[in-house]
């Protein structure tokens, strides 16, 4: 009897630490769910850098300056910290269109700028918008937008081209991608050589 007792014993705490080990796995699943539902939902949730720019396109198109911002700075936001280093890793602007879309980061940024200056400069906010095309030139000159006619442009340029209408004097800011022109070069003087004369 007494070595059943302890055998009826035995069991009963096996039993028990296996239907404790099954609740710790089920509760730990459980919370490996929730944190991958999560994630999820909130990867979800993060617009993706080109839908706010095609937004803020429109919103500026409709003469909608709180949702041209509001699209802008959201973009601006959630993408310039990766707009900066893909700035970074350029020495020269990509070439083709897989290459270029490669840094779409930094190309929406840089056109979350340029829309948000083109909105300064409509409402007549001339160093509000100058001060955001400074921005482009000297952080994210290597961006380039996609035109529907069929082509790139380079942002940074016609940022330039747009602060030279405001103010054909402004300086512009330091960029790699704008190499200052080199001197010419001074000619040389030619000396004259005098012919003796035994006079």
């Amino acid at each position: 009897n007494s070595y059943q007792y302890k055998l009826k014993s035995q069991n009963s705490k096996v039993k028990t630490a296996t239907q404790n080990l099954k609740l710790y796995v089920l509760s730990l699943s459980f919370a490996f769910c929730s944190l991958l539902f999560a994630f999820t939902c909130f990867a979800q949730s993060i617009p993706n850098s080109a839908e706010l720019i095609a937004k803020a396109w429109k919103a500026h198109g409709d003469k909608d300056i709180a949702g041209t911002f509001k699209y802008t700075q959201e973009c601006i936001d959630l993408y310039q910290q990766e707009a900066a280093e893909q700035q970074a890793t350029l020495k020269d602007f990509p070439k083709d269109k897989e290459e270029i879309e490669k840094f779409s980061a930094l190309n929406d940024v840089a056109v979350a700028y340029f829309i948000q200056a083109e909105s300064y400069r409509a409402q007549g906010k001339i160093e509000e918008a100058l001060k955001n095309f400074k921005v482009i030139l000297s952080q994210y000159c290597y961006a380039q937008a996609w035109d529907q006619r069929g082509w790139y442009w380079r942002v940074a340029e016609v940022s330039k081209e747009s602060m030279l209408q405001l103010n054909p004097k402004e300086t512009f800011p330091a960029s790699p991608c704008f190499k200052a022109p080199k001197p010419k070069p001074q000619p040389k003087e030619i000396s004259k050589i005098k012919l003796y004369d035994p006079g």
